[in-house]
C-alpha cells in the first residue's frame, strides 16, 4: 500500500512479499556460486539487514560464519549523516575474510544514498554488496538488488510497520508507559500488550508496484 504527500511516497511491503524477494535473490547468489564465486561469510547490516542475512544463510545452507555489523548513517526523512561503523565484525570472522572480502556477502534491506555500503567498501572492496531495494543516489555501490525505488520514497518494511502509526509503537514508546524492574508497564500497572502489526495506511494502494523499476539481478559487472 502507498500514501503520497508532498515530501514522500510511502510504500509498505508485506512479510510475504519481502520473504519471496529475499529467497529469489538468494537464488541469484547461488547461481553466482555455481559459476565459481566463493561465498562462505554472510554479514547483515544491523538492523534492517538482519532478516535478509537469516534468509540468505538458510537458503545457501551456510551454518557458520554468519555475522552482523552495525553502521550508523540513516537519521530520518530529511537528512542522512556520514556513515560510521559502531559494531565491528567479530575477530574470528575477520580472520576468515579473503582478498578484501571476496568470499563475503554483505546484506542490507535498503540503500538510500549509499553511505553505509560506501563506508564498508573502504574496508572490504571485493565483497558482494546486496540489497533488496536501492535508490538512484546509492546504486553505484550496489552489486545486486531486487528493485529500484524512487529517491523520494519511504519503504515501510514489515519490521518497521509501526512507523507513523501510534497503534503499533513499541511498548516503551506508548504514552504512559514506565519501566519497573526492567519490564514495561502501563500506568494502570498492567503489562503493555505485545507488539502487533496493523495496516499502516488503511486505504487501497499499489503496494510494491509503486516501485517503478523491474527486478534487476546485477548492477555491476
Amino acid at each position: 500500500m502507498r500514501l503520497e504527500n508532498k515530501r514522500r511516497l510511502y510504500v509498505r511491503v508485506s512479510w510475504n512479499e519481502i520473504h519471496r524477494q529475499m529467497r529469489e535473490m538468494a537464488g541469484w547468489v547461488h547461481d553466482l556460486m555455481l559459476d565459481g564465486r566463493k561465498i562462505d561469510i554472510v554479514v547483515g547490516v544491523s538492523r534492517g539487514g538482519l532478516p535478509f542475512a537469516a534468509v540468505m544463510a538458510r537458503e545457501l545452507n551456510i551454518k557458520h560464519n554468519i555475522e552482523t555489523i552495525g553502521v550508523t548513517s540513516y537519521r530520518g526523512e530529511d537528512r542522512v549523516s556520514g556513515a560510521q561503523i559502531i559494531k565491528p565484525l567479530h575477530p574470528d570472522i575477520v580472520a576468515r575474510i579473503e582478498n578484501g572480502g571476496e568470499n563475503m556477502i554483505i546484506l542490507d534491506d535498503l540503500v538510500d544514498t549509499g553511505g553505509t555500503f560506501r563506508e564498508l567498501r573502504k574496508v572490504w572492496p571485493n565483497a558482494l554488496y546486496v540489497t533488496i531495494f536501492s535508490k538512484p543516489e546509492g546504486e553505484d555501490v550496489v552489486d545486486m538488488r531486487f528493485l529500484q525505488a524512487p529517491q523520494n520514497s519511504w519503504i515501510v518494511f514489515p519490521w518497521d510497520a509501526r512507523d507513523g502509526d501510534p497503534r503499533t509503537r513499541r511498548p516503551d514508546q506508548r504514552r504512559g508507559a514506565v519501566k519497573r524492574s526492567g519490564k514495561i508497564f502501563s500506568r494502570d500497572n498492567k503489562p503493555s500488550p505485545p507488539h502487533r502489526t496493523t495496516t499502516l495506511y488503511p486505504h487501497p494502494g499499489a503496494g510494491i508496484s509503486a516501485l517503478s523499476a523491474a527486478p534487476r539481478a546485477s548492477l555491476r559487472g
